[in-house]
């Protein structure tokens, strides 16, 4: 099968290009033809691209053009597209139809029923364009604090609700979990979502001896619960290893706490070692995450984690079998979750192996390959 993967990276390399990574080597493992058409922001280094990007944000005849070259030439059996803002657009939709080739999206955030692409706003839960009301993204300058920004964003997203982009173009959108779902229907779209999850390959677990110390591994900011896991730990005397980076860097780094050590960015291979020897993984977000690659990589290395109850955290973190959930932005559940695991070693070991048998069976690259080509061959046989 000829498969043409679309992607526009963002100037920081986060979990989406991970995704986008590993599905390409998992579909190239499995002997198919993979061509991968990539933009990246950080071409976007000039007022004048600033406002070309602005100017074409709803359709690019640009983007559609290459696209275009590249269907003549490789001739696609499916286009599959992860992300195309800014500079891709949902012209390259046009592509898929023109061609009779199925278009698979994968959502990965909320960006097209909200401009700031996460359901929040001033660190709190925000569902206030979830209607397609997009005037309160430009109000409150929900994409990067930015009034033209923002009315950029909104008018994309209108336009393209507005005219059924989502439901006459795309044959099959792919979302990561049951409530980034919910969210999409709520929105009133029609239900064309399949569920399948994110995946990570094996990095072939080895029970050790785990340290007494817990772990965090993510962006340093407001809506990853920072605030709050900081604010716990002055009541929780356990080290805990802070990975990451973000604007509220400043904030671990002055923190005088002797049991938190901030480390900073971190290599692949460091982390996977953090997680080996640490006892769980803490994830104190306070929105609504898509499905975190954290989350699979310590699934996959037995880690257990404890985390927000709070949005697809509630659904892929199994209460009281592959961790434990705590109340959203309530650091005294917070503590009590911690210290009820830190004196619970034992049940801490069950979790641990609960969370490597639940990797096994639901997030290998064998069953997310199952999942995606079944989605594929379906999609085929629904464009004819």
């Amino acid at each position: 099968m000829n498969i043409l993967i679309i992607h526009n990276k963002y100037k920081i390399k986060g979990g989406e290009y991970t995704v986008v990574q590993n599905e390409v080597n998992l579909l190239r493992n499995f002997g198919h033809s993979v061509y991968i058409y990539y933009e990246t922001n950080n071409s976007i280094n000039s007022i004048l691209k600033k406002i070309e990007a602005f100017m074409h944000s709803t359709y690019s005849n640009k983007s559609f053009n290459k696209v275009k070259m590249i269907v003549d030439k490789f001739k696609p059996d499916i286009i599959h597209v992860h992300n195309f803002f800014p500079l891709i657009t949902p012209s390259i939709y046009d592509c898929g139809v023109n061609y009779k080739i199925p278009i698979i999206q994968t959502f990965h955030n909320y960006r097209i029923i909200c401009p700031g692409a996460l359901l929040m706003r001033d660190g709190k839960i925000c569902e206030k364009c979830i209607n397609g009301n997009f005037i309160y993204s430009v109000f409150y300058r929900c994409y990067k604090n930015s009034f033209y920004g923002s009315l950029s964003v909104g008018i994309m997203d209108f336009y393209h609700l507005y005219n059924k982009t989502w439901e006459k173009k795309i044959t099959t959108s792919i979302v990561l979990t049951e409530f980034s779902k919910s969210r999409f229907l709520l929105a009133g779209l029609k239900d064309n979502f399949t569920i399948k999850p994110n995946f990570v390959f094996d990095f072939f677990y080895k029970k050790k001896k785990r340290e007494k110390k817990a772990l965090y591994v993510g962006r340093i900011s407001e809506e990853k619960g920072i605030k709050t896991l900081l604010t716990a730990w002055e009541k929780i005397n356990y080290p805990i290893t802070i990975v990451g980076t973000g604007p509220l860097e400043k904030n671990v780094k002055e923190n005088k706490n002797k049991y938190i050590n901030f480390i900073g960015l971190q290599e692949k291979n460091k982390i996977m070692n953090l997680m080996l020897s640490s006892s769980f993984l803490i994830i104190p977000s306070n929105w609504y995450e898509g499905f975190p690659m954290v989350v699979l990589e310590a699934y996959s290395l037995g880690l257990p984690i404890i985390a927000s109850n709070i949005g697809s955290l509630s659904e892929i973190i199994i209460n009281r079998s592959t961790g434990l959930h705590f109340n959203t932005n309530d650091e005294i559940d917070l503590i009590k979750k911690v210290k009820y695991l830190i004196n619970n070693p034992r049940l801490n070991l069950k979790y641990s192996d609960n969370a490597r048998k639940y990797y096994l069976k639901y997030f290998t690259p064998q069953k997310n390959y199952d999942l995606l080509i079944e989605i594929y061959n379906k999609a085929i046989e629904k464009n004819k």
